[in-house]
């Protein structure tokens, strides 16, 4: 797959193209080295070509959940260093009855 990014914004995916040659005047397309061609871009277009896509970036924390969140504390609770932390964990915890399932007041 190659994608082809305009100035303008406009950005092509090349969905069968796979390998990129240039000469002096345009990027060839094509299928694979010594494959069909797929397309030919004039260099002056001031294109961007990607031929491995760009790399995703994500943030962890946006995905996180409460619960995945309290998981997570389960398996490294022993891994804490903060203890203030931990100690105000633990007085939470405490306002929690178990056997009813709800919060105490």
């Amino acid at each position: 797959m190659v994608t082809v990014r305009y100035p303008n914004g406009q950005c092509l995916t090349y969905n069968e193209a796979h390998d990129l040659t240039r000469n002096a005047t345009e990027w060839d397309l094509y299928t694979k080295k010594d494959g069909k061609w797929v397309a030919s871009i004039q260099i002056s277009a001031g294109v961007i070509v990607e031929v491995i896509p760009p790399c995703k970036i994500e943030n962890p924390i946006q995905q996180l959940t409460v619960d995945s969140a309290l998981e997570l504390l389960i398996k490294h609770i022993r891994d804490a260093k903060n203890f203030s932390n931990v100690t105000t964990l633990k007085s939470l915890l405490r306002k929690f009855n178990s056997a009813m399932w709800e919060w105490k007041r």
